[in-house]
């Protein structure tokens, strides 16, 4: 399986339901270190695994810990076999120190900040000058936390500051407080916000649906 940084969603096929919506989020999200395509005969026996081949999957190593995240597909909630292949392998990860969790493809894109991971997605190709990276960083560094339009000053270099800014977020250098605000009036830290208020997965606790199915841990 081979782990690619963040900001690597062109390296993937975006062929199964979900699997957009999943790499959206996951480039948006500076606190997801790297992922890779979850192959589902890597956890379970092939003839289970089989039942799965339609479903977009990633293993995703989190500032939060190690997940597996899938788009569940429309026969999921009607289907007994794919509940018992769902429980056969939320018991493996969890040995495995790895979280299972799903969400529908319509409910990944009905999560509040959606629109926010779209645009922060977009800009994670962005190139970052390295004089626009030093002066932002150096400027956070002096004052602690400071509002978006100030830091555009310091990041002039490129052809868009702001898809700049972006860009930075999105690779973790620098993180938005609140994370939803991306006006110009929203702030910039370079140290991101304790443990406990991201985990397990800012995009996913809400809508997932991994205790619906759960084996009793």
């Amino acid at each position: 399986m081979k782990f690619r940084s963040t900001k690597a969603s062109g390296s993937f096929v975006c062929s199964k339901p979900g699997s957009f919506e999943l790499l959206v989020h996951m480039e948006a999200d500076p606190n997801c270190y790297s992922y890779a395509e979850f192959d589902f005969r890597t956890a379970l026996p092939t003839k289970l695994a089989r039942e799965l081949d339609d479903v977009a999957a990633y293993m995703l190593r989190h500032r939060a810990g190690g997940f597996v995240v899938c788009a569940e597909p429309p026969r999921a909630r009607r289907s007994a076999t794919y509940r018992y292949c769902w429980n056969q392998l939320d018991a493996v990860l969890l040995r495995r120190n790895f979280w299972l969790f799903s969400a529908t493809p319509e409910e990944l894109r009905c999560e509040p900040n959606w629109s926010n991971a779209l645009q922060i997605a977009q800009s994670a190709q962005t190139h970052i000058e390295p004089s626009d990276h030093d002066r932002v960083v150096a400027y956070l560094s002096a004052v602690g936390q400071a509002r978006v339009r100030d830091c555009l000053k310091h990041c002039g270099s490129g052809v868009d500051s702001f898809d700049a800014i972006l860009g930075l977020v999105s690779c973790g250098v620098l993180f938005l407080d609140p994370p939803d605000d991306l006006s110009l009036d929203g702030e910039l830290r370079l140290d991101p916000p304790p443990a406990s208020e991201t985990a397990p997965i800012g995009w996913l606790p809400t809508i997932g649906s991994s205790e619906t199915w759960s084996i009793d841990k």
